[in-house]
């Protein structure tokens, strides 16, 4: 699957098992859910962003991203030159997580 450039997608439910993501585009949590599931054999986000929160409002749900695939599933590659793996979660453009400030004890 691919979320291009054009696209600004809030994750509102909790997709089945993606083969491979890719961000070219936006890819928001949305803050209106008590928790939330992305998974996928691999997730590059190329171009885009993938976002929980900002930095002036934290995201204060719980996100779980989960990585499937065995030793012998397709690399993913991201140049002709450079093949990274399988299950890999690999970033060339934005991640935010802006999640709450842990309180010191």
């Amino acid at each position: 699957m691919v979320i291009t450039s054009d696209k600004n997608v809030i994750l509102d439910i909790d997709p089945p098992i993606l083969g491979s993501l890719t961000i070219d585009g936006v890819l928001v949590f949305s803050a209106l859910r008590n928790s939330s599931n992305l998974r996928a054999k691999n997730i590059w986000v190329r171009y885009g962003q993938l976002l929980a929160g900002n930095e002036t409002q934290a995201f204060t749900s719980n996100i779980i991203i989960t990585l499937y695939g065995v030793e012998n599933d397709p690399y993913l590659i991201v140049d002709n030159d450079v093949f990274v793996g399988n299950k890999v979660f690999a970033n060339t453009g934005k991640v935010g997580l802006y999640g709450v400030t842990p309180k010191t004890t």
